[in-house]
């Protein structure tokens, strides 16, 4: 998990630094559970914390699943560039 908050601190930062001082770049992600579950909102909470972390220049669009494409074509339609990331 820590390598994971690592990862996405430096995606953040990353993103932040070329997006320039006052761009806000925003993520389409999806989880592959439903909101009714306490897993998708460990997902808010991460999107949150990425946004706070970022200063507010990267924002996660958190999605349930089946919002997009079903649960369990979230990696596929992240490698086809329909989502830009999955949360599973």
């Amino acid at each position: 998990m820590r390598l994971f908050v690592r990862s996405a601190v430096a995606l953040a930062a990353a993103a932040a630094f070329t997006a320039g001082a006052q761009a806000q770049t925003s993520l389409k992600m999806q989880a592959t559970w439903p909101a009714s579950l306490t897993l998708y909102e460990n997902f808010l909470h991460f999107a949150d914390r990425i946004n706070k972390m970022s200063g507010g220049s990267l924002k996660i669009e958190t999605m349930p699943a089946g919002q997009v494409v079903p649960a369990f074509e979230v990696l596929d339609a992240t490698h086809k560039k329909v989502l830009d990331g999955a949360h599973a």
